[in-house]
């Protein structure tokens, strides 16, 4: 199995906790500093990507593709197996 990346271990708490989620999206910078994650700078380069995009998007499509990211990681999780 693929070990994940500290940034696929915040998307994916940010897809289970949409507290996190929002203020993940709010202040990235206080939000990680509540956790024990700690992003690269091509990390912290693609989350800041994630929260352009994010920030087009309705909630509903930003559900829908966090849904949509968390089947496609598992997955290549079983895949991995």
């Amino acid at each position: 199995m693929p070990m994940m990346t500290m940034l696929d271990r915040v998307i994916m708490r940010a897809a289970d906790d949409e507290t996190f989620r929002k203020a993940l999206l709010a202040d990235p910078d206080a939000a990680l500093a509540s956790t024990d994650y700690t992003l690269d700078e091509y990390e912290h380069a693609v989350l800041d990507e994630y929260r352009r995009v994010a920030a087009r998007m309705s909630e509903q499509q930003l559900t829908d593709a966090i849904r949509d990211y968390s089947s496609a990681e598992e997955g290549h999780a079983a895949a991995g197996m």
